[in-house]
């Protein structure tokens, strides 16, 4: 929570450019998986898990080397300052957070899980015709089949919270005034009087595309490397 008796600023630079084009692709990336998915268009919806994949590695290593309010030290927070968090949502005043509050930190960190989990076990899995995951190969039927079910229980899991995910969205600016859109279009953030934060400063982005650079390759071998090894004599 920010201090009230800081100097006021009226903006600041709160998200980098690689952060916000990582948000961006990712939610471009996702959308168009799940419907190829659900279209029947399986090479597209793997090709979606490969990219998903290299985002969510660089978005992992970014949260660590990263502008200020990219990095998980500066967002995530413990269940006591979560609960404090909704009260003041329901019992104002309302805490302000130029980067993630408490509780969307906790929605950050349940969607990159699910989505890093879906990635993760779309290597392993098949659809029972032609397609199957890079890594299916090496492991049972049985246990490829049973990897299928959760991928797919757990796909439904992020449209669902996708869906709460854009409904806080909107909810944050009819109930609070607070446009959480702009900021990650822009980058700057729009403080309220007698608040302040600390600005980032800088975008790192030679950092950022050496990161994107060395992820793509890993999740690439990850896709490519299996067609080199001899299956297991499952």
């Amino acid at each position: 929570m920010i201090s009230q008796d800081q100097k006021t600023v009226a903006a600041i630079a709160v998200w980098d450019l690689p952060l916000r084009l990582f948000h961006w692709l990712l939610a471009v990336t996702v959308i168009t998986g799940i419907s190829a998915a659900l279209l029947g268009n399986l090479d597209l919806h793997v090709l979606c898990g490969q990219i998903a994949l290299a985002l969510l590695l660089f978005r992992i290593v970014w949260g660590f080397v990263g502008p200020e309010h990219a990095r998980f030290r500066s967002f995530v927070r413990g269940p006591r300052a979560i609960v404090a968090y909704v009260r003041s949502m329901l019992r104002p005043p309302h805490h302000f957070h130029a980067g993630h509050n408490p509780l969307g930190a906790l929605v950050v960190i349940l969607m990159l899980a699910l989505l890093l989990a879906q990635a993760v076990s779309g290597l392993f899995a098949n659809n029972d015709i032609a397609t199957e995951g890079p890594l299916a190969r090496f492991i049972s039927k049985a246990t490829s089949d049973a990897i299928t079910g959760l991928h797919d229980r757990n796909g439904w899991l992020i449209i669902g919270l996708i869906a709460l995910h854009v409904g806080a969205v909107f909810g944050y600016l009819l109930r609070f005034r607070d446009n959480l859109i702009r900021p990650m279009v822009t980058g700057t953030k729009t403080l309220p009087a007698g608040e302040s934060a600390t600005a980032i400063s800088g975008h790192r982005l030679g950092l950022a595309l050496a990161v994107l650079a060395l992820c793509s390759l890993a999740a690439w071998l990850v896709f490519a490397a299996p067609r080199w090894i001899a299956p297991l004599p499952y």
